[in-house]
């Protein structure tokens, strides 16, 4: 003869499969918060293969940051919807899309001709210096290191970088980041 189950055990059982769906369900918007953010970031690093002017390539970074939103905001929500034990890595997650889209945002300074050896460092707008520079190392940690254009004795302005290669720079460091964070999200369970 057959037990029955108390009505007790019943509802607990039934609690607890409604919480472990409704679990799943915020861990899944989760997942597609994370996908859509990263998936715009995305669109940046496609903007730069292609190629752009700084007119072009700052309106569609323009287009991506309204598309992104409030990312810490998007952060805050998305980080709850995730177990404890995943958490840390949302938010590494979040940190590399923020340090891509910083380097996009920065990089828009530095739009100007790499073909250095064929310009005058003293006939147009191609150079920055070095203040601009350690800033930029310092905020970006892993950027790549840039070569000297032309070093001024101090009193006529000290060091100077060629603006084209801190671009590619910042460029490639925001395409690493953004990758980074591709790897990130397929190590999260896709359930």
């Amino acid at each position: 003869m057959h037990q029955k189950l108390p009505w007790d055990l019943i509802g607990l059982l039934a609690l607890t499969f409604s919480l472990i769906a409704c679990g799943t369900e915020k861990r899944n918007e989760g997942l597609a918060e994370l996908q859509r953010v990263q998936s715009a970031v995305h669109e940046m690093s496609v903007v730069v293969t292609v190629g752009a002017n700084q007119p072009e390539f700052s309106r569609r970074l323009t287009d991506v940051l309204l598309k992104v939103g409030d990312i810490q905001q998007s952060e805050q929500q998305c980080t709850a919807k995730f177990r404890k034990n995943e958490r840390q890595n949302v938010e590494d997650i979040y940190l590399h899309l923020v340090h891509a889209l910083d380097a996009y945002n920065q990089s828009k300074d530095f739009f100007g001709d790499v073909h250095k050896e064929q310009l005058d460092p003293f006939d147009g707008d191609y150079l920055f210096g070095q203040k601009r520079y350690d800033a930029l190392q310092e905020s970006f940690p892993g950027l790549q290191k840039l070569e000297v254009a032309v070093n001024y004795p101090e009193d006529l302005g000290g060091t100077k970088y060629w603006k084209g290669d801190m671009l590619q720079a910042l460029w490639k460091y925001a395409g690493n980041e953004e990758q980074e964070t591709r790897g990130l999200i397929g190590r999260l369970p896709q359930k």
